[in-house]
C-alpha cells in the first residue's frame, strides 16, 4: 500500500486528513511536529510526504533527498516564496482550503510522475474482512466481490472517513445526496443503510455499521467487530 507521511501540528486537521486519505486507499502516518515526523521516517520511509508549514521544507529535503514533497497550505502573498519552495525540492504545492478528491487527484499525480507500478497510486482500504477500492470504486467482503450502487458506495465511504464518529441522517443526506436540509432524509438514508447491511452481510460486514447512536440518531462505522 502507498505510504504517506503528514506534517501537521493542528492535530484536528491532521486526523482528518489521516481518516479521509485512509479512505481513498493510502496508509497514513501523521505527526505534529518534526521531531516527530523524524521519528517516523526511521521506522519506514514513505512514498510522499505532505508539509502543512511552508517553514519545514527545507529541513524535511534535507533529511529526504528524494521522496516527493507536497505542501498542503494557504497559496502565498509573495510569489517568491512559492519560488523558493520549488527551488528546494517541493514536487507540488496545493492552495487550501481543497476538497478531498482533488486532494487525492494531486498526490496521485505526483506519485504517478515519482514512481511506477502498483506504488504508484492508492490501493485497497482493508478493516478486517471489509476491503474497499477507491480508484475503481469496488467493495469486497472476505475476497468476495460486493455489488453496489454509486450512492450506497459513497454512504459507506463516508462512514469509513469518520471511523468512530456518529453521523446523523441529515449529514448523510447532505453530504451524499447532496441535497438541502429542508427534505426530510430519514426514510431515504435508513432504507439505503439496511440495503447496504444486506450486501455486506448480515452479522458480518453489518456490523461495522452501527445504529442509533448520539442525541438525534443516525451511524457510526466501527473498525472491530465483534
Amino acid at each position: 500500500m502507498t505510504q504517506l507521511t503528514v506534517i501537521d501540528s493542528d492535530r484536528e486537521d491532521s486526523r482528518w486528513l489521516r481518516n479521509n486519505l485512509t479512505a481513498e486507499g493510502y496508509e497514513v502516518a501523521a505527526a505534529d511536529t518534526i521531531a516527530a515526523a523524524f521519528r517516523i521516517l526511521d521506522q519506514a520511509s514513505p512514498d510522499l510526504v505532505i508539509v502543512r508549514n511552508p517553514a519545514l521544507v527545507k529541513v524535511v529535503r534535507y533529511r529526504l533527498s528524494d521522496t516527493p514533497l507536497l505542501v498542503l497550505a494557504p497559496r502565498p502573498d509573495d510569489e517568491d516564496d512559492l519560488v523558493r519552495a520549488f527551488a528546494l525540492g517541493v514536487d507540488d504545492w496545493v492552495w487550501t482550503p481543497v476538497g478531498i478528491r482533488a486532494l487525492a487527484a494531486r498526490i496521485h499525480a505526483v506519485l504517478r510522475r515519482s514512481c511506477s507500478g502498483e506504488r504508484a497510486g492508492p490501493s485497497w482500504v482493508r478493516i478486517g474482512e471489509l476491503e474497499v477500492h477507491p480508484p475503481t470504486r469496488s467493495v469486497r467482503w472476505a475476497g468476495r466481490g460486493i455489488k453496489l450502487t454509486p450512492t450506497e458506495y459513497d454512504v459507506l465511504v463516508e462512514l469509513i472517513r469518520h471511523t468512530g464518529r456518529c453521523l446523523s441522517r441529515e449529514v448523510l443526506y447532505r453530504t451524499v445526496w447532496r441535497s438541502g436540509p429542508d427534505q426530510s432524509p430519514t426514510r431515504k438514508v435508513d432504507e439505503l443503510i439496511a440495503t447496504l447491511r444486506r450486501k455486506l452481510g448480515q452479522g458480518h460486514g453489518a456490523c461495522h455499521i452501527q445504529t442509533g447512536l448520539g442525541e438525534w440518531g443516525g451511524y457510526r462505522f466501527v473498525a472491530e467487530i465483534g
